[in-house]
């Protein structure tokens, strides 16, 4: 999956539960980052 840094892709996922494994480290950290923010 490749999430966009926009507020397009933010305004879509807003209200969303995201379930994301992996995220102690590589690329699931960094993708738990992206959604953080």
């Amino acid at each position: 999956m490749l999430v966009e840094n926009s507020t397009n892709c933010k305004d879509h996922l807003q209200g969303k539960v995201i379930l994301l494994t992996g995220a102690g480290g590589g690329i699931g950290f960094e993708a738990a980052k992206a959604f953080a923010i």
